[in-house]
């Protein structure tokens, strides 16, 4: 699963953006699709939830560095 938020918008190349100053008609605008709004609302909610649990992960791996102690008292 993508670990970004912004789900349901493309990531252009560096050609791109620079294709795109030319692109007087919005061609090149692109958007990942989804089939539903349904199917888009719950693929962005999942990857939302998937940066938060990351991101909680991520806080308790850093207090157990900071707080050595606290990781030890918490396994008695």
């Amino acid at each position: 699963m993508k670990s970004l938020s912004d789900y349901l918008y493309a990531q252009s190349s560096f050609l791109t953006g620079v294709a795109r100053i030319f692109d007087f008609s919005g061609s090149l605008t692109m958007f990942n699709e989804a089939n539903s709004e349904a199917e888009a609302d719950a693929l962005g909610h999942a990857v939302d939830w998937d940066a938060v649990g990351r991101d909680l992960v991520a806080a308790f791996e850093q207090f157990k560095r900071d707080h050595p102690e606290a990781a030890i008292a918490a396994a008695d």
